[in-house]
């Protein structure tokens, strides 16, 4: 005898619950995505400006501002890491397939656990300021439960699957230390970043500032110029300035010379100053 066929009823629920399914992994995915993205421009942002002494209290920056700054230097990483679990995907499949390799999946997780463990007991581990151990510990966390590790062996010898309050645990256990590890790595880009952007003209904008009345800018690195053209609405010119960041109608401008120690000018915009951009020589 042969089986009866699915009936069309049924094979149309099979596939809505299908079609559920897969919108509700990509919404969830791309939720997370966001919320990473944003978590990396936002570290990202508060580590660069601390470099130079601003706190975000004086940066009008939105959730728009944050998305936008994080693209630049998380699409390199983001790329190695969907590459990286491209080749990886296939790899652990098929060691998974024999006992051997099950084996050495176990051993490699195990032996990652440990080390990121004792990682995190150094404060620069090799020497670099790169989120190594939580990255490490993370990797070796989905390692071990890629087939919902931590089984416990029944008396008949069989394995069983972790119970919902474990994989919920080791699900939050993952999500934070992948936000650890953007926030690490986001320091470290952020602080990079502006030490090559105190180091290096060429990468801002120099800025003239023409005012009305005496700014005292000279006191942080300005060369001020008194225009005695009494035509002249403005009676004193700026140079050598630098923009940091033009913010909530504030413009953080940075003085000839700037190293860190020094303070960073910060000017709001008015009828009695007038600002010029240009390009560093």
């Amino acid at each position: 005898m042969t089986a009866d066929p699915p009936a069309e009823g049924a094979t149309r629920t099979d596939a809505a619950k299908l079609t559920i399914e897969i919108i509700g992994t990509a919404a969830a995915l791309t939720t997370s995505l966001a919320a990473l993205l944003y978590y990396f421009g936002w570290a990202r942002t508060s580590a660069l400006y601390s470099y130079f002494g601003v706190t975000q209290d004086l940066l009008d920056f939105g959730t728009r501002d944050y998305l936008l700054r994080s693209v630049n230097s998380a699409v390199r990483p983001l790329g190695f890491v969907l590459a990286l679990a491209a080749v990886a995907v296939p790899v652990h499949r098929r060691l998974n397939g024999s006992p051997i390799g099950r084996q050495a999946l176990r051993y490699v997780a195990w032996s990652l656990l440990v080390l990121g463990g004792l990682l995190l007991l150094v404060r620069r581990p090799f020497g670099t300021d790169w989120p190594v151990a939580p990255i490490t510990v993370l990797i070796g966390l989905v390692l071990t439960i890629t087939r919902w590790g931590f089984p416990a062996r029944t008396d008949a010898g069989r394995l069983e699957p972790a119970s919902t309050l474990e994989r919920l645990a080791v699900v939050a256990l993952v999500i934070y230390l992948s936000f650890w590890s953007t926030a690490a790595y986001a320091g470290y880009r952020g602080t990079r970043d502006a030490a090559r952007l105190a180091a290096d003209p060429a990468l801002t904008s120099a800025v003239t500032v023409y005012s009305v009345d005496d700014l005292g800018l000279q006191l942080s690195g300005a060369r001020v110029t008194r225009l005695a053209d009494p035509g002249l609405r403005y009676r004193y010119r700026y140079d050598d300035l630098r923009l940091l960041v033009r913010t909530g109608g504030r413009h953080l401008l940075l003085g000839d010379g700037w190293r860190q120690g020094r303070p960073v000018i910060v000017l709001s915009g008015s009828d009695s100053v007038r600002f010029e951009y240009s390009r560093h020589p």
